[in-house]
Parts: C-alpha cells; structure tokens; sequence
C-alpha cells in the first residue's frame, strides 16, 4: 500500500480542532494560501469532516460529514441532562437569527448579532418560567449555551458560537415551520432597522450639539 505524505504545516493546522473550531487569528486566513487551505479540507475530509468556513466569522469549523453524523447533536441532547426543552428552543431562535441570514446573504457584511434586550422584548412571554422575570430565566438559559459554545457575548451583544455553525444547516432547518421562519426574520429586519435609525439620529444629535457649542 502507498503511504500517504501530509504536509507537516497541514498536520499542525488539522490536529489544532480539538474541540471542533479554531479561531482564524490562530492560524491566519488560509485562504491566501489556496493550495495549503485545500489541502487541509481534503485532508480533513478524509476523516470524515467538512471544513465550514463564513466570512464575517472569527473561527474554522469543523463538521461531521452527514453520512458520517449518527445524530451526534440529538446524543449530545440527552448525555447533558441539564439541557433542556427551553434550551432546544432558544437555539432555534437564535439559529434562525444568527445563523439564517449568513445563509440567505441578507444582511451583506454587517454584524449579525442579537441583545437580551430583543430577545426578551420579542419572545419573554415564551421563556417565563414559574415565577421567575421573563429576562432572567433568558438569560439563565443563555449561560447555558455560552458553556457549550453556541453563543459568544460580546459587548452586551450575542453572536452564533462555533457549536452554532457545527449544525447540519438543513435538517436542522426541517423542524422550523415556514411561518416561524418568515415571522423571526421579519422582527429581525424590523429591529435592525430600528438601531440603524436610533443610531443616525443619535449621531444628528451630537453633530447639532457640536455645531451649537462652536457658536456659542
């Protein structure tokens, strides 16, 4: 049988996936180099993985190949039993926030993020729990997919996490009716909208203010 030779560069950048991503800072854009960047794609699919690569997204991602994936996110599910319902949901929420529109490349090269403040002002009434105020019990579950990666905060802002990205995109999409989707992205549309505004007239009041304080 013929050995295989790998490049030592592209055994280095391959056995950095511990977890399932890197961070691009790490290692560089590989993209620049497009012999060294397909190498370790093919490289990795000969282990059965996909290489998943988003502009605007500070990692690499790593993903079972389907035909290699025996339910690995539902197994996850049921081994971390303080995963819950409540937990599956929000990452439905926030997939089709975050994620959805690099898919659909409706947002460009903006920052695709959501607050605690929209999250709760749009779905609070879905997440109360017993007596608990609508924002906390969020924000609890939130912790909870920060530990695994799913979300990243920033700023007070929530960005998909590299565990995000490691979702087979279309079955995962399967269990989303279609009235979800179109109602979630239009509410996204409309806050986005909404800050673009409040930050425009937010800069209209500092520019008028500036321009008082000159003449006088």
């Amino acid at each position: 049988m013929e050995e295989i030779t790998i490049n030592p560069e592209v055994q280095r950048i391959c056995s950095l996936f511990h977890y399932g991503w890197i961070s691009k800072e790490s290692v560089g854009i590989l993209e620049k180099n497009l012999t060294l960047y397909r190498e370790v794609q093919q490289t990795l699919a000969m282990m059965g993985y996909e290489l998943i690569n988003f502009s605007n997204c500070e990692w690499y991602v790593i993903r079972l190949k389907k035909e290699f994936d025996d339910d690995a996110f539902d197994k996850f599910h049921r081994k971390n039993s303080g995963f819950t319902k409540r937990h599956m949901a929000l990452i439905t929420i926030l997939f089709i926030k975050l994620i959805v529109p690099r898919l659909t490349g409706g947002y460009g090269d903006q920052e695709v993020y959501t607050t605690l403040d929209e999250l709760t002002l749009n779905y609070g009434e879905k997440f109360r729990f017993r007596r608990m105020n609508p924002r906390h019990s969020i924000e609890s579950l939130i912790k909870m997919l920060k530990k695994h990666w799913f979300v990243i905060e920033k700023d007070k802002r929530y960005y998909a996490g590299p565990a995000m990205f490691m979702l087979h995109y279309n079955e995962y999409l399967q269990g989303i009716t279609q009235d979800m989707l179109q109602e979630m992205m239009d509410i996204t549309k409309q806050i986005t909208k909404d800050l673009s505004e409040d930050q425009q007239r937010g800069e209209a009041e500092t520019n008028l203010t500036g321009e008082e304080d000159k003449s006088e």
